[in-house]
């Protein structure tokens, strides 16, 4: 038994805003599942940029309206409507909104919840590719399909000068205009790989799990070698399937699972009985692991 996923769609063509890219995610995303859409009750948005830096109402609602997600009480009741909300945690947001979902799925209140992620950074310096992504869940009991046990690892490291080291610098001029400014701190990266690397470790130590066992690796990928090196030093397989999709996309942030499962299920179309390790890493600096069985 366990929390499915049902469908995911991207969407990374021509938008001026990155809540049009997530609709047209997540609109291909209900008509692939062949769901109606009126029965999904959760709607968590996980994308971190917010268009013209709106700070009131969430982004999940504007996304909700777009979608048209139970729009009317009159038609379905104010109990049958969809609950939607932002939870903002930078690349790790996916695998804590499957969290939130799994507890709710499993109280059998709701059909479907689904995950919507996308961030637009129109800035000369931006760090992240827009891509917008959707992924519909459902609660399935009569299988051992599903996520298992998700863990997240938040580091300590600090500097020479007692400072936090958090990977990502943002800065916000309102004299300037709407963009912000991102700063990758000096040897993100690799303090990145090391932090993930750890917590995957100990991730796989504490679910008993034997590392050239795992079938599939997808990975947040901060630059084309991330998830390459990730593989290679936890142990993986050699002939295990590594997602690498930053030489086709750049760095997605906030969509990298996402659009490494839809390649992986477009491209390989793996079988019932695989799994996926999913490994979300970012500023904060912040690891995340979750095993799914396909």
């Amino acid at each position: 038994m366990g929390t499915i996923i049902r469908n995911a769609s991207i969407s990374r063509t021509g938008h001026t805003s990155s809540m049009e890219c997530v609709v047209e995610a997540g609109l291909a995303c209900i008509a692939g599942a062949g769901i109606d859409k009126d029965e999904i009750g959760l709607l968590i948005n996980i994308g971190v940029y917010r268009d013209d830096n709106i700070v009131e109402p969430s982004i999940a609602s504007l996304i909700q309206r777009g979608l048209e997600l139970n729009l009317d009480p009159v038609k379905r009741g104010m109990i049958n409507s969809t609950f939607s909300f932002d939870l903002l945690n930078g690349s790790c947001g996916f695998l804590d909104a499957v969290k939130v979902a799994d507890a709710i799925l499993q109280n059998g209140k709701i059909k479907y919840a689904m995950i919507v992620s996308g961030d637009m950074h129109r800035a000369d310096n931006a760090v992240c590719t827009t891509l917008g992504g959707a992924a519909i869940l459902s609660y399935d009991n009569t299988s051992d399909r599903g996520f298992r046990n998700i863990e997240t690892v938040s580091s300590s490291d600090v500097d020479y000068y007692g400072y936090k080291f958090e990977g990502v610098l943002s800065e916000f001029d309102t004299e300037e205009g709407r963009e912000g400014r991102f700063t990758f701190q000096d040897h993100y990266g690799a303090k990145l790989l090391s932090h993930s690397v750890a917590a995957t470790t100990t991730y796989l130590n504490d679910e008993a799990l034997v590392a050239e066992e795992i079938k599939y690796l997808i990975s947040t990928e901060v630059d084309k070698e991330f998830s390459i090196r990730l593989g290679d030093s936890i142990g993986l397989n050699p002939n295990s399937y590594i997602s690498k999709l930053y030489s086709k996309y750049g760095n997605t942030h906030t969509s990298a699972l996402i659009s490494g499962y839809v390649e992986l299920m477009d491209n390989l179309n793996p079988p019932s009985g695989g799994d996926i390790l999913f490994v979300s890493a970012g500023a904060g600096l912040a690891a995340s692991c979750g095993l799914y069985l396909i």
